[in-house]
């Protein structure tokens, strides 16, 4: 078994390639937004994101699925038993397939009854409508088709091809924006087509690569009924959060579409692009710790567990809070020179769904030993009802006439929830300390959050206004950058903590 510092080293270097896979991804993915707003233009980045948002909403069972499979697969690594991974590998992608149709079938039903009836949509586009919608359809099902190539990958920690393969998707994303000008078609549709196509081919990238690699992905049909009905009772729970969230965010969508319009949509999908960019690094990061948590668990190594347990969920917390407090401070900056023509309430909405992220960031490594542990029933039961009671508070919100900003408050409400039951349910399964979470984690994290922002606030207080867009932000990045790293150092690492980042710096420099 690899020592724990061996580990520590792997994660770490997972970690690098993720960040640089990210901040790649990043620049491109925003760039391609601002492309595409411009090409486009409101009315049909509108259309695209509203359609789409209506079969990512039908394929709620592919996320819980595809994390269940990942448990799995993390459990069989653990325990060191490949024939038990291979058959977890492909009775996995035989349930994906099975989701896949499940998926078209919905979509193709529901989906199109709202389409038709439910959306407000200009009568001139209705037609490119139709078009975006069933082509959003077969890339979602490729899409599905990826998912257990993705988990295997990532339970391996084969990092490098998961940033190598996710940049070349993004720069072929970008390709696709200078493509639509020079073809004398609808763009729109074009850009539906295209989108497909890339999905297809990234698919097949995924299955070559894995057939090389890893000899247990390679298909050869064959059916457990124990095993599938394992996942599927797992995925079943595990399908309640995801469920629950997919539809929420879908159902934000549509209602805002229904009271303000298809040009409301375009802010919230530029909201969708900020938040998951800034989010993406803190996952990334939580990805390269994840399959170590539940190989830790499976193999009883619970006081490793334990130990990056609390290095994950602060290192995450202060992770987001780099990004945060300037991207919070400089939104109306950022937006002016990202977008050019800011669509309305696109502050706002922006601003806030950082806020609820910056505290989702702690709910990451719960989720994941819980999963490790197996007991997800209640933890899944309370996610789907806390998550699920938004949707008729956002109509009620936007019916008694509301700004709409005010909906972005109900998802930071949820999170602080969803956190505090998290961590009761860990101290119930697992010799996880209700006190110890609050004097390792809890604490540290709420004075280096309060404390860090009180200078980069005064900052940005007095300087605003009296700057150009592109040297207030970088003076508030920098300002926040320090404030953040002193504020971590002094009163939200241990001494042993301490300790490994100093050693850890000596040896970058050596």
């Amino acid at each position: 078994m690899d020592t724990n510092n061996s580990r520590n080293k792997r994660i770490a270097k997972n970690t690098i390639y993720l960040y640089v896979r990210m901040i790649l991804f990043l620049l491109i993915k925003l760039y391609t937004s601002r492309v595409a707003l411009h090409v486009l233009g409101v009315t049909d980045y509108g259309i695209y994101n509203l359609v789409a948002g209506i079969i990512v909403m039908f394929s709620f069972l592919n996320s819980a699925i595809s994390g269940a499979s990942q448990r799995f697969f993390n459990v069989a690594l653990g325990e060191n038993n490949s024939q038990k991974l291979r058959t977890y590998f492909i009775n996995s992608v035989n349930i994906h397939f099975i989701i896949g149709l499940f998926m078209v079938i919905l979509s193709e039903t529901i989906g199109l009854y709202l389409l038709n009836n439910k959306l407000n949509i200009p009568p001139e586009r209705i037609s490119a409508a139709y078009i975006t919608f069933h082509l959003a359809v077969l890339s979602c099902f490729f899409t599905i088709l990826r998912a257990p190539y993705n988990a295997i990958i990532i339970a391996y920690e084969k990092m490098s091809f998961y940033a190598y393969i996710s940049i070349i998707e993004v720069v072929l994303n970008l390709a696709i924006i200078y493509i639509l000008p020079i073809w004398d078609f609808d763009k729109l549709n074009l850009y539906s087509w295209l989108m497909a196509l890339i999905t297809i081919c990234i698919l097949i990238i995924y299955i070559i690569y894995c057939n090389v690699c890893f000899p247990v992905t390679r298909y050869k049909f064959s059916f457990s009924k124990p095993i599938m009905k394992t996942i599927m009772s797992f995925s079943l729970w595990s399908t309640l959060s995801s469920f629950a969230n997919i539809i929420t965010k879908q159902s934000l969508n549509i209602i805002l579409n229904v009271f303000m319009g298809v040009a409301i949509n375009a802010a919230s999908a530029i909201m969708t692009q900020v938040s998951s960019a800034i989010y993406s690094f803190i996952q990334n990061f939580q990805i390269a710790a994840n399959p170590q948590l539940i190989q830790s668990y499976a193999s009883n190594d619970l006081q490793y567990l334990k130990n990056l347990f609390n290095i994950t969920s602060k290192a995450s917390f202060y992770l987001m809070l780099f990004f945060s407090i300037p991207a919070i401070l400089c939104m109306d900056e950022v937006l002016h020179l990202w977008l050019g023509t800011v669509p309305q309430y696109t502050n706002s909405f922006c601003i806030l769904s950082i806020a609820a992220l910056l505290i989702n960031t702690l709910g990451g490594p719960i989720w994941t030993t819980i999963q490790a542990s197996g007991e997800i029933k209640k933890y899944q039961t309370i996610i789907f009802v806390v998550t699920i009671l938004n949707i008729p508070f956002y109509y009620i919100i936007l019916y008694l006439g509301l700004q709409p900003q005010y909906t972005l408050y109900l998802p930071i409400i949820t999170n602080i929830i969803i956190v505090i039951n998290g961590i009761y349910l860990l101290s119930k399964i697992s010799n996880f300390s209700i006190k110890e979470y609050n004097m390792r984690i809890f604490i540290p994290i709420l004075k280096v959050g309060i404390i860090s922002t009180i200078a980069p606030y005064i900052t940005a207080y007095l300087l605003q206004d009296k700057m150009s867009d592109i040297t207030f932000i970088i003076t508030i990045t920098i300002i926040s950058i320090l404030s953040i790293s002193i504020c971590v150092y002094m009163c939200g690492l241990e001494k042993t903590e301490k300790k490994i980042l100093i050693d850890n710096i000596h040896k970058s420099i050596k």
